[in-house]
């Protein structure tokens, strides 16, 4: 089984009318897509993804680029996404990343509720003075919203907004003169992996701490890692933590690189069978 951030799947999501879009552009093919978008989009950094990305996203679904394309073409007619210049995003699939806010105590819940409403419209002066002064020291102010919301999650998990604070401002001084693209931005800076916690200590640390990842390339289709919380590549979606196995690293450049696999359903089952017998592991017919 897989591990990570759990995203509700509710029983009645298909009459929803945003998924009945794809659902009826695609049947089931495209309502598998819908949910293997929602896990790309959920490891990406905010929640967003390239549509330059239709080559490794395709292998990811087992199908064709142009597939993908109608896909992600039905779900924006649909208003499942949302697209700004070359990144798509979902704004459903967001509302449930925010699931920590439905496990807090239903008065406190009501009450964040009202200020969350209050500065999505705009109301600048609901932000409390604690979280503007992290917004005034952070080197990259992008996304306010979402940087709110992971700011108060972690006040109410115990978190200290002083050191929240501290950690922005070294973090500020360890980016001070580097390329603003591969600055964490401050949602995913506070996010679940809590990068920020990384960026306690001294300014001088904290450069230390920055640097490391600057330079990191991909072993596969050598593109740029930025900084991140992603856990694959962007571009060839190779899972980083296989990086230091040559063999998994040629064997990934071996899958990459071969045609795209038809989506039909017996071909797709032929090819899993042969995965799995190659790992040692069987596969009961129940047919």
């Amino acid at each position: 089984m897989g591990s990570g951030v759990f995203i509700a799947h509710y029983l009645n999501d298909r009459s929803s009318l945003e998924f009945q879009g794809p659902l009826l552009d695609g049947g089931p093919e495209f309502y598998g897509f819908l949910w293997f978008f929602f896990e790309l989009l959920g490891d990406a950094p905010d929640h967003r993804l390239s549509v330059g990305q239709l080559k490794a996203i395709a292998h990811q679904c087992f199908s064709t680029p142009e597939r993908v394309k109608a896909f992600i073409i039905s779900a924006l007619e649909a208003g499942l996404f949302k697209r700004e210049g070359e990144w798509i995003w979902c704004d459903e699939l967001d509302r449930r990343f925010g699931h920590a806010l439905n496990a807090m105590p239903f008065r406190k819940r009501k009450e964040q509720a009202r200020i969350m409403d209050s500065v999505k419209r705009g109301n600048e002066k609901e932000y409390p003075a604690d979280f503007e002064d992290f917004w005034a020291a952070y080197p990259r102010r992008e996304g306010k919203v979402k940087a709110y919301e992971q700011f108060m999650i972690n006040l109410k998990n115990g978190c200290s907004a002083q050191k929240m604070m501290q950690s922005a401002r070294n973090y500020a001084k360890a980016r001070a003169g580097e390329d603003m693209q591969y600055t964490l931005m401050p949602s995913t800076f506070l996010g679940p992996s809590q990068r920020w916690k990384e960026y306690i200590a001294s300014s001088r640390q904290a450069i230390a701490v920055a640097e490391k990842p600057k330079e990191e390339h991909c072993p596969v289709c050598g593109a740029l890692l930025p900084v991140s919380t992603a856990s694959s590549c962007l571009k060839c979606w190779f899972p980083l933590s296989d990086a230091k196995s040559k063999e998994k690293v040629e064997a990934y450049k071996r899958e990459y690189e071969k045609p795209f696999v038809s989506v039909d359903p017996n071909s797709l089952m032929e090819m899993i069978r042969q995965k799995m017998k190659n790992q040692g592991k069987v596969i009961v017919n129940h047919g």
